[in-house]
């Protein structure tokens, strides 16, 4: 029986070691290039890092340019009021 740890597999004492202080036993470093990797075998989506500069950069244009995404759409051009009272 493999043990979870702290939501992390551990195969050996060593991994339970670093499970047991909130440690990735994959990545007791917490070093990027190796979190990448790891995101990227078990098909995690990696941002990349151009995008993500820029979304650090300018967060409001990320939002401006969501916004018309979401919410009722803007009228095409001028409204009609109908009357169904009849």
């Amino acid at each position: 029986m493999i043990p979870v740890i702290n939501g992390f597999v551990c195969v050996t004492s060593e991994d339970a070691s670093f499970a047991r202080r909130g440690l990735d036993p994959q990545n007791p470093t917490n070093d990027p290039a190796i979190a990448d990797r790891l995101a990227v075998s078990v098909g995690r989506a990696v941002m990349p890092e151009a995008a993500f500069d820029a979304l650090v950069a300018h967060p409001e244009a990320v939002a401006e340019a969501a916004a018309p995404q979401f919410g009722p759409k803007p009228a095409a051009g001028p409204g009609r009021i109908v009357d169904l009272s009849a």
